[in-house]
């Protein structure tokens, strides 16, 4: 796989337009091949967030996953709660605290496109903010005070 080789930038990058260049292959008429590539992505991601992976293909993994909620690059959202979203819990509770940081800085991007993430993803994040890694509790409090924010009417945000 290529992707072991490549910087965090440049994967990151690849990422961006490999998730855009899916949404417009999507969108064609021709099932088929949107099954095809639907299958490809979520391969791909899948093998990105394996622990055999490197440690920063494994952290752009998060990444991936946000991007793909973020373009709405699958067929459809219960594509990404069935395929994706068991990887992402399992992520969560992954044995090295930098793959858990990085889950907490894109789970918002995950938690807006699934169908109901504040009763699936809440109380994982809500775990995270008792990590034994401060990075990790920082990084999941603020997200979580992010979440908050937009769940609340904006009357009670104000100061």
């Amino acid at each position: 796989m290529m992707l072991r080789q490549w910087s965090k930038q440049i994967l990151s990058k690849w990422i961006d337009v490999y998730t855009i260049l899916i949404q417009r292959m999507i969108a064609s008429d021709d099932q088929s091949a949107k099954d095809r590539l639907e299958k490809e992505l979520l391969e791909n991601v899948v093998k990105m967030s394996e622990n055999s992976q490197p440690l920063s293909v494994r952290t752009s993994s998060m990444y991936f996953l946000a991007r793909i909620a973020h373009n709405n690059s699958l067929n459809s959202k219960a594509a990404f709660s069935t395929k994706l979203l068991p990887k992402v819990r399992a992520l969560c509770q992954d044995f090295n605290w930098e793959v858990r940081k990085e889950i907490c800085r894109h789970i918002h991007f995950i938690s807006s496109y699934i169908e109901n993430p504040s009763s699936i993803l809440l109380t994982d994040l809500v775990e995270l903010t008792e990590d034994e890694e401060i990075e990790v509790k920082t990084c999941a409090i603020k997200t979580l005070v992010k979440h908050m924010l937009k769940i609340f009417p904006p009357i009670f945000c104000k100061s």
